[in-house]
Parts: C-alpha cells; structure tokens; sequence
C-alpha cells in the first residue's frame, strides 16, 4: 500500500516540476512548487513514518490539488490558456501604437500578467474583452492617421494637377511629377504604426516643394531653374525665445521677411 502511494506520488510530482519547468512564461506556475516539494518528500518517506501520517499528509495533498493544481489544470487544458498567451504575446508585441490612445485596457492585461493566481474568477475573461478593445481602439486611430495622411497626399497631388501648364506635359512627365504621391500613398496605406503615419504627413510638405520644382523644370526647360522650398525651410536667428510684446513681434517679422526676400532673390519659392 505504502509503495503505491509513494509510487505515484513519485510519478506526480515528475509531472508536476515539468509543468513548473514553463514558469517563465507562466510565472504563476511556482505556486505549484509546495504540491510537488511535498509530493517528492512523500516519494522518499520511510514506509512506517508515511502510514503513520498519512491522513495528514492526504489532507495536505487534497487542500493542494483542490486550491491549487486543479484550477491551473483546467486553465492549461482549456481556453483560459490559449487568451492568456495571446495577451501575452500582445504586451510583448510593438506597443508604439499605445502612445496614441487612452490605456486603461492596458492596466487590466498587465494585471493578469502579473497576478499569481490569472486563472481565479473572471481575471482572463476581462483580459480577453481588455484585449479585444484595445485592439478596436488601435485600429480606429490607425485608419483615422491614414485617412488625415492620405487626404494631405491626395490634395498636394491636386494642387498640382491643377497647375496652369500641367495638361501641357506629355504623359510620362506627368507621371514622373506625380509618381512619388502615389508612392507615399502606398506605403500609408501598408503602415500600420502611427508614429510612422505622422512622419509621413511631415514629409508630404517637402515631396510637394520637391515635385513643384520638377513640374517647373519640365514646363521651363530653357528657363533658370525655379526651386521650391517649404515654409519650414525659411530659418532666421533669433536671440529672443519668446514675444512679449508689438516691438518683438515687428523685430520678428522683419527678420523673418529678410530671409524670405533672400531665398526669392535666389530664385525660390516658398510653399506655404
């Protein structure tokens, strides 16, 4: 009988450390730690000591098993496990995008993360619902960036389009003017991180000043070349760092004008 016991208390607590050996990605997997240290004491107990408390011991294995090893059984072998890891693979993910959006969600996965017992009560069903609205909320701010984007493109493409001499331009010049647009608006449409959407609508300022210069070389070929430059190209040195009052303000201008009237001496356009 002793042998039994000790046999399978042996076998058990073999399952048990190999089920322990995954606390690295599952941390609360440790609290299975007591159930098998104890299980492996049993394994190794002199026979008599062992039948002489042995209603002890099986109280203490009961207590374990019904607070501890069954829950975390029903979690690894159902669908507890399978949200858990998707969390999980969700925190660890890019979190780039969190930047841009309210992170309430956030807080609760982390929670479940971190709790020792994520498998009690309705911890990995809020996580999953947490889950499932945080990713709503990215992609809503992701196709609102591209859209905002994609809008600024397609208007400085008009812009042009809708330049006096453009029609004039045989085909393959047309393209050539236009090509980078819609070069940008593929790779807006193909982003799908927001802090990249935003560098790309800071950039399509400088690719329409750029194209306008090749759509003025093109209509102009025997003309002094015309480059446009953007507004936040136009530097000027200012030693002050703010303007206090209607005398800062005409300093300021000045200067700023000066600088403008220099690169228009210079052949330039500003686009504002």
């Amino acid at each position: 009988m002793a042998k039994i016991f000790k046999d399978k208390a042996k076998a058990e607590s073999r399952e048990l450390n190999k089920l322990i050996g995954n606390q690295g990605q599952y941390p609360f997997l440790v609290g299975l730690e007591p159930m098998a240290e104890l299980l492996d004491k049993l394994s190794l107990m002199d026979n008599s000591a062992l039948f002489n408390n042995i209603n002890t011991y099986n109280d203490q294995i009961l207590d374990l098993k019904e607070d501890v090893l069954d829950p975390i059984r029903k979690f690894w072998n159902g669908e507890q496990k399978q949200i858990f890891d998707r969390v999980i693979k969700f925190l660890n993910g890019d979190q780039s995008n969190f930047d841009y959006i309210d992170k309430d969600e956030i807080d609760v996965l982390r929670s479940v993360q971190k709790n020792p017992t994520p498998y009690a009560g309705n911890q990995i069903k809020s996580a999953k619902e947490a889950m499932e609205k945080l990713v709503e909320k990215v992609s809503q701010k992701v196709n609102a960036e591209k859209e905002q984007t994609l809008a600024k493109v397609y208007a400085a493409k008009e812009q042009i389009k809708l330049r006096r001499r453009f029609d004039e331009l045989d085909e393959s010049k047309q393209e050539k003017v236009l090509k980078p647009f819609d070069d940008m608006a593929t790779k807006v449409k193909e982003q799908r991180y927001i802090s990249t959407l935003k560098q790309y609508e800071n950039q399509v300022d400088q690719i329409a000043a750029d194209q306008l210069t090749e759509y003025e070389r093109l209509v102009r070929p025997d003309k002094p070349e015309v480059q446009y430059i953007t507004l936040h190209n136009v530097k000027i040195v200012y030693s002050k760092t703010e303007l206090r009052n209607t005398d800062d303000i005409d300093e300021y201008l000045e200067k700023l004008k000066e600088e403008m009237v220099r690169h228009i001496e210079q052949n330039r356009r500003i686009k504002l």
